[in-house]
């Protein structure tokens, strides 16, 4: 299996955000988590079925953070809707780390 390793430096994105606690018991969550649709046209959802979501940012294929949202909204659904629709098209990853563990997921907006 192929994966693909994203390197994050924080250098120039302020401080390593406050609420990621190292401390967190990681497991496997990649198949807890699911963006659909994608590829998508810049709406797309985050369901966590029942993993709580502690942070959340979308890098563009450079690396560079593009988008977080300015509070989170844990909805008992599991499911949270973004819209980065005013982002160009292409390739990004998103970042969602949860009270389980974290993980990257590629996102194709077109």
């Amino acid at each position: 299996m192929n994966k693909i390793i994203i390197i994050l430096i924080w250098a120039g994105m302020g401080q390593y955000p406050a609420n990621h606690d190292s401390t967190i018991q990681s497991r496997d969550i990649e198949s807890d988590v699911i963006i659909s649709p994608n590829p998508n046209d810049g709406h797309f959802n985050i369901n966590t079925s029942d993993l709580y979501l502690v942070h959340l940012q979308v890098f563009n294929s450079q690396g560079q953070l593009v988008w977080k949202p300015e509070y989170l909204n844990n909805s008992a659904e599991g499911c949270m809707s973004i819209d980065i629709s005013s982002l160009a098209s292409g390739l990004y990853y998103v970042h969602i780390l949860t009270d389980q563990g974290e993980v990257f997921k590629k996102m194709m907006k077109h």
